[in-house]
């Protein structure tokens, strides 16, 4: 009973741990995901490969930061750092680029990636923002 005690702590205590990706680069178990935030819900939804995501979170530096981004076109979604090509900025009409880093392992053998990087290729800004990780 012991045994069965630690093993279930010891599994609880690895699921929040980091994921790294083989040296090859190639995905994990299971589909991961990204926190896209819902107006409509008022509140963020896993989502994988997203055509259109709003990435809504705090910036490295600085204050919350909003990216609406739709038309994104995954690159190697599933290793270590995914990029979304073609994406655009509805608003400002820019073309933007999107790479998504940071990726935890979920209950359930998922994992989420919990950073972003937004390059905007029009003006050159380059904005890190911290998205939610795994529901708890």
């Amino acid at each position: 009973m012991k045994l069965l005690a630690f093993l279930t702590i010891a599994l609880c205590a690895m699921s929040s741990l980091p994921v790294s990706a083989g040296a090859d680069g190639q995905a994990l178990v299971g589909d991961p995901t990204i926190s896209c935030f819902s107006h409509r819900l008022d509140r963020y939804v896993a989502r994988s490969q997203p055509r259109s995501c709003v990435l809504f979170g705090h910036r490295e530096i600085g204050p919350l930061a909003r990216f609406p981004i739709y038309g994104i076109e995954w690159e190697a979604w599933g290793s270590a750092r995914p990029v979304g090509t073609r994406g655009v900025d509805p608003i400002l009409g820019h073309r933007m680029r999107v790479m998504v880093f940071g990726r935890v392992k979920c209950a359930g053998n998922g994992a989420r990636y919990t950073m972003t990087n937004v390059y905007d290729t029009h003006t050159g800004a380059n904005v890190v923002v911290r998205l939610p990780g795994c529901p708890s």
